[in-house]
């Protein structure tokens, strides 16, 4: 249904996701010649930041510029593919999920008016925060109102959480099941079931 969209990843780097950063990689090339040609556009966010827990850096924007985070497939498979996860081993997942779907935007992302926006986060661990979040605060109620792109009145992000299956629990939301808000339990170090989870992301973004 989306024939313009701006798909937010947002990945963590602590020390143990380089394989599955790595798997990312290789799975996004089967899609970037379909995507090259298209109007779609990536971005990337990463977590944690590269400061102290204290200092709020709870994130870091590695796409773009300051006029917008958004670039097109081959320059974020470049990106992507230099990746390296050098983090912290506290990761505050809710709080990033929550500050990416502000209409405030405080990253300074600038998504684009006419394109429909996505927040894809990555991660192998459960989800934690630094500001008390919790996810039904963090994530399913600022899923549910988007007010930023091409979103009208009404409308949710179309949302997605890649992660281990046994941290499926806390990203759950108390409420009842969210057409916008997938959770899919594949995180690995091969490429094969990125290729599976892509297309899943994928399906609604007109190619």
């Amino acid at each position: 249904p989306h024939d313009k969209v701006d798909l937010l990843f947002v990945i963590d780097i602590s020390g143990s996701m380089q394989p599955y950063i790595n798997a990312l990689a290789s799975a996004l090339s089967v899609y970037a010649a379909d995507f090259a040609e298209s109007e779609h556009r990536f971005g990337l966010v990463v977590f944690p930041g590269s400061f102290a827990v204290w200092s709020g850096s709870e994130y870091e924007v590695r796409s773009g510029n300051s006029t917008s985070a958004f670039i097109n497939v081959l320059q974020f498979q470049n990106i992507l593919n230099s990746l390296y996860a050098n983090g912290g081993g506290n990761e505050p997942s809710y709080d990033v999920a929550e500050a990416m779907m502000s209409s405030d935007d405080p990253a300074g992302l600038n998504w684009r008016e006419d394109a429909y926006p996505y927040v894809i986060v990555i991660t192998d661990e459960q989800g934690q925060t630094w500001l008390g979040q919790s996810d039904v605060s963090a994530v399913a109620q600022n899923s549910l109102n988007c007010q930023i792109g091409s979103c009208e009145p009404g409308d949710a992000f179309e949302f997605y959480v890649i992660s281990k299956p046994s941290y499926e629990v806390g990203w759950n939301p108390a409420l009842p099941a969210l057409d916008n808000y997938k959770y899919l339990p594949g995180i690995g170090s091969g490429s094969t079931s990125y290729v599976e989870i892509l297309r899943d992301i994928f399906k609604n973004a007109c190619l």
